[in-house]
């Protein structure tokens, strides 16, 4: 994905105005209302709606040859509509989707970086202060035959 002309001129200036903010989006059917969070001190309006002021911290998927990529979210519990939220969605068999992109403060209807797809996995909380989620990348992903119509001795017809 190419970065806009302002975006790309804040990522190579020594000095910048330019403002990039995380933004997630958490939705499931059983949410009273799509979650959405920004990484920022204040409300953030953009076209998709507006996003709540949440501190977060996001640790970018790390590559590996034995795992799917997975997103973990940290933040910090200010606002306890989010958890009362994300609480329905424990133990529902349907995973909730989570959105993650970047966006800059200056045209934030313009994506900079995604949108990227997770699935929720996990969600704890140190019971006082802090939540944490674990979104995967695709669930099964390294667990999928390739190519799907694989021919071998257990399977003599070739499905």
């Amino acid at each position: 994905m190419a970065l806009s002309q302002q975006a790309l001129q804040g990522i190579l200036a020594s000095a910048t105005d330019v403002v990039y903010l995380e933004c997630l989006t958490i939705s499931h059917t059983n949410l009273p209302a799509t979650i959405r969070l920004v990484n920022d001190i204040q409300d953030l309006v953009r076209t998709a709606g507006t996003f709540i002021a949440f501190p977060f911290q996001v640790k970018p998927p790390t590559q590996s040859s034995d795992r799917a990529p997975a997103l973990d979210i940290v933040a910090d519990m200010v606002d306890q509509r989010i958890m009362i939220g994300l609480r329905g969605l424990v133990g529902d068999r349907e995973r909730a989707t989570v959105t993650y992109e970047v966006v800059t403060h200056q045209q934030p209807n313009t994506v900079e970086w995604g949108p990227v797809e997770f699935t929720l996995d996990n969600i704890s909380t140190d019971g006082i202060a802090k939540i944490k989620l674990r979104a995967s990348f695709s669930i099964g992903l390294l667990n999928d035959a390739f190519p799907k119509a694989l021919f071998s001795p257990g399977n003599k017809e070739g499905v």
